[in-house]
């Protein structure tokens, strides 16, 4: 699981805590799970944004970051206060709604035009301060509470038409912030032990095959495709979660 989530991430940009959050909780059937894949998201940012980080547009991302960063101390206090079968079907439902949305209007509008960021440009509408703070603040609110910033950020990009390569560096560049202070935030506040990072070590053999196989693989998937393959992630993720709670 851990190998195929790395590769969805590294294809697409997200998809590892959606895909495998329903998954850890599952298995360990503790809050532990989130802890665990903040740590292994980390170490999957740090592997794929090097190659990445000149394609990312800088505005935006100071932006989403600043939003971000208001919203972990909700996203913790939440945490604190549920168990994982609430967690589960939280993020199930939320996931399943977005995605059906989207999914309804990529089959009615049928786009075929995407908007190109230059990095360091400005005076784009998609560059609206207030617009990228609450993106941010929802995508830091559900990564401290449930190791999912990704959700609210690639809805975002999907409405604002960004680029398969803006958005895969956007995402995973943020994502190498926002899983590194949620590491930091829940092992000083949240209760992280020794033995989940010792866990998120031990998958680390996962994450590199994974991330050698998503790199070629988002070779293959052209823009609409790629629009289509995040969609279709989000819903099966969704209703797996959802699945395994009832």
């Amino acid at each position: 699981m851990t190998f195929l989530a790395a590769g969805i991430q590294a294809a697409t940009g997200f998809g590892f805590a959606i895909f495998a959050v329903p998954f850890f909780l599952v298995i360990l059937n503790s809050l532990a799970a989130v802890q665990i894949i903040a740590a292994v998201n980390f170490f999957l940012s740090l592997i794929i944004i090097p190659r990445l980080w000149k394609s990312v547009p800088r505005k935006p991302f100071i932006n989403l970051m600043i939003g971000s960063t208001a919203g972990f101390p909700i996203g913790l206090y939440f945490f604190v206060n549920a168990d994982a079968a609430s967690a589960k079907l939280a993020a199930g439902i939320l996931i399943t709604v977005l995605a059906v949305f989207m999914l309804c209007r990529e089959v009615k509008t049928n786009p075929v035009k995407t908007i190109e960021f230059e990095p360091n440009s400005s005076g784009l509408e998609q560059n609206h301060f207030g617009t990228q703070f609450a993106v941010g603040f929802l995508s830091g609110v559900m990564g401290t509470a449930l190791a999912m910033p990704g959700p609210a950020l690639i809805i975002y990009m999907i409405v604002i038409r960004a680029s398969k390569l803006v958005s895969r560096a956007l995402t995973l560049t943020l994502f190498a912030y926002s899983y590194g202070a949620i590491a930091l935030i829940h092992s000083l506040w949240g209760g992280m032990s020794m033995t989940s990072w010792s866990l998120s070590v031990k998958l680390a053999p996962c994450i590199f095959a994974g991330v050698l196989a998503g790199n070629f693989l988002s070779r293959y998937l052209s823009e609409i495709r790629f629009r289509y393959v995040v969609l279709i992630i989000l819903l099966v993720s969704g209703i797996y979660a959802i699945w395994t709670t009832i």
